[in-house]
């Protein structure tokens, strides 16, 4: 990601000496494809940046559909700043303009922020509908980036409460996704979901697969905040996995000590006997 940051950073640097003679699409997919770019290493403020390049040139263009799209942008740059009032406010916006306009991709990215502010807020029976908007609206405009977000929130939500297989479904789902589609940033999410609900379940090995996968590709993207989290879940992973193999050869190591006790009883016994 920092490579392909480096990239549009050099053709948003031609697109300004060219001025107005540079193409409206252009500059508009150069900011769009850096805030997400920004989002996922994690750099917020620089991605709401971004978001608000998009909403001036919106706005004096009047274009309401892109205007829609650069709220909901930014409002989910807003969010993970944890700004969560002035993020509530540009999704509650672009939902707004996205209906109106008839363009639903922003509405879905302003369920996806509000419900994600109500998940980290303890709103979780609000969460749980919002999150589901999001999730359907994403599916109905195949919004593939969205749907894999919140599909992480779900899952992530459904484990906070403790329902790990319903967390791993949803998880899952969005890791398959996000896969097909080859979208770096929700798949490395979905699959950390996915290793908390499979361990949550018991299923050691299988977390680890996930993270296994999850930290390949938070290496090779350079999501450095998310490298952290994944190598510090391994590590409580791994340890857990060694504690429950020394548990299951404790039974085997009582078993092997009754075997041996009652096999010296035994030769005392005959030789008592004779």
């Amino acid at each position: 990601m920092r490579e392909a940051l480096a990239l549009y950073e050099r053709a948003l640097l031609v697109t300004e000496r060219l001025g107005d003679g540079a193409p409206a699409a252009t500059r508009i997919s150069i900011h769009a494809a850096r805030c997400n770019l920004f989002y996922g290493v994690e750099e917020y403020a620089r991605s709401r940046a971004e978001a608000d390049a998009l909403l001036a040139f919106a706005r004096a263009t009047n274009n309401r559909a892109l205007e829609a799209a650069a709220l909901a942008l930014g409002a989910w740059a807003a969010v993970w700043m944890e700004v969560f009032d002035e993020g509530v406010a540009a999704a509650s916006e672009a939902i707004r303009l996205g209906t109106e306009a008839g363009f639903l991709p922003p509405v879905g990215g302003g369920f996806l922020c509000t419900g994600t502010v109500h998940a980290i807020t303890g709103r979780h029976n609000e969460a749980d509908a919002e999150l589901a908007r999001a999730l359907a609206v994403s599916q109905e405009v195949h919004d593939f980036n969205r749907q894999g977000q919140a599909r992480f929130m779900i899952g992530a939500l459904r484990n906070w409460h403790g329902r790990y297989a319903e967390g791993l479904d949803v998880a899952a789902e969005g890791a398959r996704v996000a896969r097909e589609y080859r979208l770096v940033v929700p798949l490395i999410r979905c699959l950390w979901a996915e290793g908390v609900s499979r361990a949550g379940l018991g299923d050691y090995e299988g977390a680890l697969g996930a993270l296994r996968e999850g930290l390949a590709l938070a290496e090779k993207s350079g999501d450095e905040a998310y490298l952290a989290r994944i190598l510090g879940l391994r590590r409580w992973l791994r340890a857990l996995r060694a504690r429950s193999r020394d548990r299951a050869r404790e039974p085997r190591r009582h078993r092997a000590r009754a075997s041996r006790l009652h096999a010296n009883q035994r030769g005392r016994q005959l030789h008592g006997a004779r």
